[in-house]
This record gives structure tokens, C-alpha cells and sequence, in this order.
């Protein structure tokens, strides 16, 4: 399933047969999309790979302690017992802002509390509903977006279309259970009922139920962050995708050379 809008994907399509043509490798962020450019003729195999986004796991270690957590939890005024539910991306088409807001709408009655960071159109309306709730806490754009990854107890994103969200990585090198719409990309970093759950894109009451599947059962919870962590030392280490990224362009060069 495909939100991106048409006309966008029409014109993509096209445009990427054309660098296609000119282009010695196309390397692609997850696999799904690999494979699918390759089905429908975009690109010829030979010419694609696969290199997953990565996380500078040397900086969540930094970051990754009780003291950070107790830190900003303080700074935002969430108490240590609250269960919170963050979000991190521009509020815009893309994230699907609509089905976050009905989301939230929806846990009225769940003991937990929402951190949005970030920006974008749908900001000033979420300012505007929940402003006289301290239910959500709204911070902007952050300078330094990991200090807040050890405060929150799940990551929610609803995204439409992703590549391969690289917040969803870093909640996961963070031992963060995930919560995301069920589409390419978030189904390569999320693995059903083991590290996160994928629920139905535009489906409220979907992410509230998972949200509430959680929350009711933190064994469950925890035991989802520390598998994803494991998953995201092996999958998503940027020390070693990067590592890849210049082996491969080592590679192309000595070919050209040889020409």
C-alpha cells in the first residue's frame, strides 16, 4: 500500500528510469523498495543494493542513562510513573498528523501522555486543541533530539510513506518498544509482536490498542525494547552501513579507473 499521492509518484517513477539510465548503483534504504523498483522495471537488479540507515550507536550510549531521562522529564514536568508515549518528526502530510491527533483523542481514557517534538503546518493546531490539557506535551524542535529518547517508554509513528525512518532506529538502539503504521520501510525495522507492533495505516483505534497493549503489560513492553536494541546493534549501526556506503563507492571507482 502506497499513500504517497499519485501525481508525486507518477512524476518519480519517471524520473528515476531516467537517472536510472545514467547511474552506475542506486542504493536503496530498505529492501521492499529495492524489490519493487526492480518488479516494475525502474531500475535493472544489477545495478541496485541495499544499505539500511544507521544509528551513531556510540552517542546513544552517551545519552542512554537514567540521569538523562530523570533530567528532561523534570525539565517538561512528566513525572517518573507517567507512561509516555513520544512522537519525533515534522508535523506534516507525510506523518499523517490527523491520525496522531484521533490517536490521541482516543487514549483519553489510558493513563498515559503524549511528548511531540518537532514542527511543521499542523503544529499551531495541535497547540490549539491541547492547550488546556497537560495530557501532551509539545516541545518543537529540539537542538539535540536524543536527550529526549530516554524519557519516553514508546515511540508512535503513524507515517504514511517512509524510506527508513530513522527515528524508529534510534528508538529501538534506545530499547524502545515501537508503535508505526504498517507500510515499506517501518516494516523493515519493525518486527511484529517481537520489538514493536504495525498497525493499519489511518486506523486510530488500531495504535490505541496497541498503545493500551503496553501499557497494560510493561514485561511485555520492556522485553519488546531490549529485542529491538539487539536488532538494532545488528541491523542499524552507522559505524558499519557507512562502512558499506564507501566500500561501495571504492569499488565503482576502481572499475571506472580500469576503463
Amino acid at each position: 500500500m502506497n499513500f504517497l499521492p499519485s501525481r508525486k509518484n507518477g512524476f518519480m517513477v519517471g524520473l528515476k528510469k531516467k537517472v536510472g539510465k545514467i547511474t552506475n548503483k542506486i542504493i536503496f534504504v530498505n529492501q521492499e523498495e529495492r524489490e519493487l523498483a526492480i518488479a516494475r522495471r525502474i531500475f535493472p537488479p544489477e545495478k541496485t543494493i541495499t544499505i539500511n540507515n544507521g544509528v551513531d550507536l556510540h552517542k546513544v550510549d552517551l545519552f542512554n542513562t537514567l540521569q538523562h531521562r530523570q533530567e528532561f522529564r523534570q525539565r517538561w514536568g512528566i513525572e517518573e510513573n507517567d507512561f509516555l508515549v513520544g512522537y519525533v518528526g515534522r508535523l506534516w502530510e507525510q506523518k499523517d498528523p490527523e491520525t496522531l491527533l484521533k490517536t490521541i483523542e482516543l487514549c483519553a481514557d489510558l493513563p498515559v501522555r503524549f511528548l511531540i517534538v518537532g514542527d511543521g503546518p499542523y503544529k499551531r493546531r495541535f497547540e490549539q486543541i491541547f492547550k488546556n490539557t497537560n495530557r501532551v506535551i509539545m516541545t518543537g524542535w529540539l537542538t539535540e533530539p536524543m536527550e529526549m529518547y530516554p524519557a519516553i517508554d514508546v515511540l508512535l509513528l503513524p507515517s504514511l510513506w517512509e524510506g527508513l525512518s530513522v527515528t524508529l532506529i534510534e528508538a529501538m538502539a534506545f530499547s524502545k518498544p515501537l508503535i508505526a503504521s504498517n507500510i515499506k520501510g517501518n516494516r523493515e525495522c519493525v518486527w511484529q509482536g517481537e520489538n514493536g507492533f504495525l498497525c493499519t495505516p489511518r486506523d486510530p483505534y488500531s495504535f490505541r490498542h496497541a498503545i493500551d497493549t503496553l501499557v497494560a503489560n510493561p514485561v511485555q513492553a520492556d522485553q519488546m525494547g531490549k529485542c529491538g536494541h539487539e536488532k538494532a546493534l545488528v541491523w542499524f549501526d552507522a559505524d558499519k552501513n557507512s562502512r558499506q556506503v564507501i566500500s561501495l563507492y571504492e569499488q565503482e571507482l576502481a572499475a571506472l579507473k580500469e576503463i
